[in-house]
């Protein structure tokens, strides 16, 4: 006769118009619903029982009764699962190797109660691991290996601030990366080697680079390969072999076709 619940009824009582009356049991099945699921989620089965048992006096407490009991149900389960997950990380295997990971005994337990905060909160763990590498990766010029690991994030957790920040530093180094690469590649240009300058350009471009820059050297390379280390409308002469001086100017004439006459 003296729990909130006592006194919400006595103020409808005298009042039934009473919006925060009114409101009260609402508040207190919020109330022991949450007590029961930290307690679930602290492994204190005791606790989680007298929850449950207390929500069987309230109104309307019944589907929340009903999610509690199977929580319970699995509750040893779920316990040995988060121990496994814990357990894992601590000695490393956070994503790998596949089927003995943390990742996996967090999935796993979060599949049998789907409420664990304790799963979610391993998860949300386990995808900051992948981050980090994928980040490490990332400044390793191993951009594959970044791309791979941030859709692993994505399927431990969905859409996460962590993983747009993550996203976001990579594609910085990506165009940076990508930037240096046609630096490069205008060097090798105009070093004559156009080897290294076309292997320099094609790498930028698998990074996402494009651009007047990078069709300025595609016209060179293109260039380089028709004429050598000439220009369309350059003049040469070559030189006799035989004795000094050279022989007529010649024009280099650019590919293509021409009407005669």
């Amino acid at each position: 006769d003296d729990s909130a619940l006592y006194w919400y009824d006595l103020a409808l009582a005298a009042d039934s118009a009473a919006r925060s009356a009114r409101d009260g049991p609402a508040r207190v099945i919020a109330a022991v619903v949450a007590a029961a699921d930290r307690a679930l989620d602290a492994g204190d089965a005791g606790a989680a029982d007298d929850a449950i048992a207390a929500l069987g006096a309230v109104p309307d407490g019944g589907a929340e009764i009903e999610r509690l009991q199977r929580r319970r149900a699995v509750q040893a389960d779920v316990a040995a699962l988060l121990r496994q997950g814990a357990q894992r990380m601590a000695a490393g295997a956070r994503f790998e190797p596949a089927g003995q990971s943390a990742l996996d005994s967090y999935r796993a337990a979060l599949e049998l109660d789907p409420a664990s905060g304790v799963a979610r909160k391993g998860l949300a763990e386990v995808e900051q691991a992948i981050l980090g590498r994928a980040l490490a990766a990332a400044t390793e010029d191993a951009f594959d290996d970044a791309d791979r690991l941030l859709a692993l994030a994505g399927s431990v957790l969905a859409g996460t601030q962590a993983q747009l920040t993550a996203r976001g530093r990579i594609v910085e180094l990506k165009t940076a990366r990508a930037n240096d690469l046609v630096a490069r590649a205008e060097t090798a240009l105009g070093a004559g080697n156009t080897e290294a300058a076309e292997a320099f350009v094609e790498r930028a471009v698998s990074l996402g680079a494009s651009g007047p820059a990078v069709d300025a050297i595609d016209a060179r390379l293109r260039d380089a390969r028709l004429y050598g280390s000439l220009v369309p409308g350059q003049r040469i002469a070559d030189a006799f072999v035989d004795r000094e001086g050279s022989g007529p100017d010649l024009v280099v004439v650019p590919v293509g076709r021409f009407e005669m006459g």
